[in-house]
């Protein structure tokens, strides 16, 4: 008879063989979808020492057909006592028992159903930097392209980990930074310099635990990130870089806003803190889903003046789940030498940079005008209008059938491409 064991990758079931081994079934990666509950399964001979896969796949656990599938694969890899020991009929069977007993079990001992006594006073809110991220939340900070916010990512963890209060009051704690953004070597850089600007100097390391996978996405090193933080006993920032480069699925679609909150959350880190991106012409809020707004518990909008060799940035909180209302932050950026990073990080007045502290309202038919001046020829799709502006598809069409600002140029098959009726100034 197999027996459960639930660990923190998933649930593992085991069987005594008569051989002295013992037959094993992984269930790891254990997600519901739409169609059914999925994860990755593999059944193995284990002597004590070390397991022996004898097959693994990834496939939607209620289907009978796919279980079949692995079992007889898994079985034509045993040995002649082995198959003895555990025949095919028996090891489907007990596939099939353990994959209908799995989901329960994985989410049952997992989730807690709590009572609260009043007369206990809860803990208070305690910063990890004050006043943007707060422990047991995560934080996305977000902005167009090239606004200083990896400058920014990367100093709330120096500050952190090395537990440097110039900037923010910190919290000191371990910090792991996720790139998938750039190239290894410029984070390096970057590092070096970010310790200098900040006064910490480089007599000892930073404490930040850099994940570099350019390229990937927050799949790929979800598996990686809960490593690090088992090998801090869970106590530890995870900071990404970026919601962009996720690689969850389309950003506008709420199942992808609602897995990366998920696959974030289930990190099970002290706090995470992310950057995420705005749409062309309006940086209000984060490009994509409004659930990614709904699942984070602050949100931080960053804009960016660039002075000379000075980058001026604003941090106004837009949401804050627990905390109270707090005036816009601002930071100035020195670069001594083009091509060099930056050599001094420190706070600025809200009249240093006037155009972080001007906040001009813009329209919905601004912000499609805008995304169509910005085009080489001055034409865009419904469509593409929509993913540029992170503006609903029923929203822009009412708008571009609606104003006198907007011409239908042509169409191309079932497509309808529009520009400005005249040559405006946005």
């Amino acid at each position: 008879m197999m027996h459960p064991e639930v660990t923190e990758q998933g649930v593992r079931w085991l069987m005594d063989l008569p051989t002295g081994e013992r037959a094993v079934f992984y269930y790891h990666e254990i997600r519901r979808e739409k169609t059914g509950v999925h994860a990755l399964v593999a059944i193995a001979l284990s002597d004590g020492s070390g397991d022996t896969i004898l097959a693994h796949d990834t496939f939607n656990i209620g289907r009978h057909a796919d279980r079949t599938r692995v079992a007889n694969a898994a079985h034509k890899q045993l040995g002649e006592v082995h198959r003895d020991a555990w025949d095919l009929t028996t090891m489907q069977h007990d596939l099939d028992t353990t994959a209908l007993a799995t989901p329960r079990l994985w989410e049952e001992e997992r989730i807690a159903v709590v009572e609260y006594d009043p007369v206990v006073e809860p803990e208070e809110i305690r910063f990890a930097v004050e006043p943007f991220i707060i422990d047991g939340g995560g934080t996305i900070f977000f902005g167009p392209p090239g606004g200083g916010k990896s400058y920014l990512l990367q100093s709330i963890a120096v500050s952190v980990a090395s537990g440097h209060s110039s900037l923010w009051p910190v919290s000191a704690a371990p910090v792991l930074y996720i790139n998938l953004e750039r190239d290894g070597r410029s984070i390096h850089r970057r590092e070096r310099a970010v310790m200098q600007a900040l006064g910490i100097g480089l007599s000892r390391p930073s404490g930040v635990s850099y994940l570099h996978a350019r390229g990937m996405g927050l799949s790929t090193v979800e598996r990686l990130a809960k490593k690090w933080l088992r090998d801090h006993d869970g106590f530890g920032g995870v900071e990404l870089d970026s919601v962009s480069r996720g690689g969850l699925g389309k950003l506008n679609e709420d199942e992808t806003a609602n897995r990366f909150i998920d696959v974030m959350n289930g990190l099970d880190a002290t706090w995470w803190a992310a950057i995420g991106h705005t749409p062309r012409g309006d940086d209000t809020h984060l490009y994509g889903s409004v659930h990614f707004d709904a699942g984070e518990d602050i949100g931080v909008q960053v804009k960016s003046d660039r002075q000379g060799g000075t980058l001026g940035m604003s941090l106004r909180i837009t949401k804050g789940n627990d905390i109270g209302n707090y005036a816009a932050q601002y930071l100035a950026l020195e670069f001594d030498e083009r091509d060099r990073p930056v050599s001094r990080i420190r706070h600025a007045s809200a009249t240093e940079f006037d155009a972080l502290t001007v906040q001009k309202p813009q329209t919905e038919e601004d912000r499609i005008a805008l995304a169509i001046n910005e085009t080489a020829n001055g034409e865009l799709s419904v469509g593409e209008i929509v993913e540029r502006t992170g503006m609903k598809y029923p929203s822009v069409s009412r708008k571009l059938h609606g104003s006198e600002r907007f011409a239908l140029s042509r169409k191309e098959g079932r497509y309808s491409i529009y520009r400005l009726s005249h040559v405006e100034d946005v």
